[in-house]
């Protein structure tokens, strides 16, 4: 099954991505490599990189990190 992203583009598996998540203002756009489609059609990224732009002392936080998680494919960017 042909999963786009958020600009029409058919994901490439293996490849970086994007996305961003809002929570209490602040936004985090996490980097990393799309890995598989999951049965409900969500796609499994595994994500390296963390940035918020906005933190309580209004600083730029950024993070390395290795963790899976399940995203829309809508709201995939390519990097």
């Amino acid at each position: 099954m042909i999963k786009l992203d958020a600009l029409g583009n058919k994901i490439i598996f293996g490849r970086s991505y994007g996305y961003s998540t809002d929570q209490n203002g602040i936004t985090e756009i996490n980097i990393g490599i799309v890995e598989s489609i999951t049965p409900k059609g969500y796609i499994t990224i595994l994500v390296k990189r963390s940035i918020s732009q906005y933190t309580t002392n209004g600083e730029r936080h950024e993070s390395l990190l290795e963790k899976r998680t399940s995203v829309k494919p809508i709201k995939l960017f390519p990097l």
